[in-house]
């Protein structure tokens, strides 16, 4: 398990992130939902301790979305302008 420092988490999940992305350039979409759904994962983690910060909320939307679940991420991002300390930042 990671050490309680949201950069470890950040860098943990822009890793799957990027080898999904990665797949999907080559033309295999089907090869990069696992990274991404890792991905997802990784961020819901992180919101759970870090809410407000928006790299984990952008990070959660767009992986939401790319694994079809586009109206998580909307609420995501809807949630996120709703909440003054993340409209603060």
């Amino acid at each position: 398990r990671f050490p309680n420092n949201p950069d470890y988490w950040l860098k943990l999940a822009q890793t799957y992130e990027i080898n999904g992305q990665r797949k999907a350039a080559a033309g295999d979409e089907e090869a990069a939902k696992p990274f991404w759904t890792q991905a997802l994962e990784v961020y819901r983690q992180a919101l759970g301790n870090w809410s407000t910060r928006l790299e984990f909320i952008d990070g959660y939307a767009r992986m939401s979305g790319a694994t079809g679940d586009i109206d998580a991420g909307v609420r995501a991002y809807e949630s996120a302008a709703a909440n003054p300390e993340v409209a603060s930042n």
